[in-house]
C-alpha cells in the first residue's frame, strides 16, 4: 500500500514539473500610442526633390511663369522666344561723394531714366556724401549737378572706390571713357530682347533662349498629431501606432525571471526564477513594426495565471495516473477478499 502512494506522489510530481512553464498569452494588454493624421499639400517644381514629401508624377500644374533654355527650343509644343545678351560691366555703384562742392538741393540722380531716391549719409562745408536705395549699375546711371565752380566726383561700391572726375562746367554727367578708372572689379549681367549701352561695358555673348510654362507636381506628407505622450488602449477618433506600443500583464504576483517573451508572436512565458513582481511592461525595440491589422480590444480586470501543460503530456500523464488507480483499485479489492 505504501508503494501504491509513493509511485501516486511520484506521478503528481512529475505532473508540475510541467507545469512550471505557463502560457499566458490570454493575460496581457497591448497598448498604443495614438494619433491623427494631418495632410499637409503642396506642388514643387517638377524634377527637384522636396524632402519629407512624396510625389504623385501624374497630378501636374503649369504656372504662368516660365521656364527658359536654349534646349527649349526644339520641343514642338508651343513657345515663346527670347534673345539674351550677357555683358561684363563694371561693379555696382553705391555712394556718391562730391567734394569742393556746395550742396543746395542741386543734386539730381537718374537709374535708367528715373529719378532715383538717395539719402545723405555725410555732409560739410565743401564735401558730401549720398548712399543710394539700392545698388545701380554705372552705366545706366546720369547726374544732373547745378554747380558754378569746379568740383570733383567719386563713385564707390561697398568696398572699393570705382571711377572719380574733375567737373569744370558740366551739369548733365555720364561714366563713360572720360572718367578715371579707379578699380577694376567686374560682374556678369543679362539682358532679355534688349542691348546695353554705356561705358565700362562689353558683350560676351548672345543666345537664343525658348521658354515653357513652369511644371509642377503634386506632393504630400502625413504628419501624426499624438493625443498624449502615454499608451492606451483605446481613443477614440484616434489611430494606434503600430510602431510604438507596450504590452502590458496583470495578475498574481509571479517572478521576474519568470517571463520571457517571444519576438513576434508576443508570447509571454512562465520560468523559475526570483523577485517577484506584480506588474510586467515590454517597450518595442527600434524600428519593430506589427502589421496594421483590425484588433478587437477588450479589458479584462482580475486576470490570472492560467497553468498548462502540452497536450501530449497530459494524455500521457492522464494514461499513466489511471493505471495506477487501476492498479489501486485491482490492489485493494484483492486485500479486501484476502481478509475475508
Amino acid at each position: 500500500m505504501k508503494k501504491v502512494l509513493f509511485i501516486t506522489l511520484l506521478l503528481f510530481s512529475i505532473q508540475n514539473v510541467f507545469a512550471d512553464e505557463l502560457d499566458i498569452t490570454n493575460d496581457i494588454e497591448v497598448r498604443y500610442k495614438w494619433y491623427k493624421e494631418e495632410i499637409i499639400e503642396t506642388y514643387h517644381k517638377k524634377g527637384e526633390t522636396l524632402k519629407g514629401y512624396i510625389e504623385d508624377p501624374k497630378r501636374v500644374t503649369y504656372t504662368e511663369d516660365l521656364e527658359w533654355s536654349p534646349e527649349f527650343c526644339k520641343d514642338t509644343i508651343a513657345r515663346q522666344q527670347r534673345i539674351v545678351r550677357y555683358y561684363r560691366v563694371l561693379e555696382s555703384v553705391r555712394f556718391i561723394v562730391l567734394d569742393n562742392f556746395k550742396y543746395n538741393n542741386n543734386v539730381t540722380i537718374l537709374y535708367k531714366g528715373d529719378r532715383y531716391p538717395y539719402e545723405i549719409m555725410y555732409q560739410d562745408e565743401d564735401k558730401i556724401t549720398f548712399k543710394l536705395k539700392n545698388k545701380a549699375e554705372p552705366n545706366n546711371l546720369i547726374f544732373i549737378i547745378d554747380s558754378d565752380t569746379p568740383y570733383n566726383i567719386t563713385l564707390t561700391s561697398d568696398h572699393t572706390q570705382l571711377l572719380y572726375k574733375q567737373v569744370k562746367n558740366e551739369k548733365v554727367l555720364t561714366p563713360d571713357s572720360s572718367w578715371m578708372l579707379l578699380n577694376e572689379s567686374y560682374q556678369e549681367i543679362t539682358r532679355s530682347n534688349s542691348e546695353e549701352t554705356g561705358g565700362f561695358v562689353t558683350l560676351m555673348k548672345i543666345s537664343v533662349q525658348c521658354g515653357r510654362p513652369e511644371v509642377k507636381t503634386y506632393r504630400y506628407k502625413i504628419n501624426k498629431i499624438y493625443y498624449d505622450d502615454e499608451y492606451h488602449s483605446f481613443v477614440e477618433g484616434y489611430l494606434p501606432d503600430y510602431s510604438d506600443y507596450k504590452i502590458y500583464y496583470k495578475g498574481n504576483e509571479i517572478i521576474k525571471e519568470q517571463i520571457k517573451y517571444i519576438k513576434g508572436d508576443n508570447v509571454i512565458k512562465y520560468v523559475k526564477g526570483e523577485d517577484k513582481i506584480s506588474y510586467i511592461e515590454k517597450e518595442c525595440e527600434p524600428k519593430e513594426i506589427i502589421p496594421q491589422k483590425e484588433i478587437e480590444y477588450k479589458y479584462i480586470d482580475n486576470l490570472k495565471i492560467i497553468e498548462k501543460t502540452p497536450t501530449k503530456i497530459k494524455y500521457i500523464l492522464f494514461g499513466l495516473i489511471s493505471l495506477v488507480m487501476f492498479f489501486i483499485f485491482i490492489c485493494l479489492k484483492m486485500s479486501s477478499k484476502n481478509n475475508d
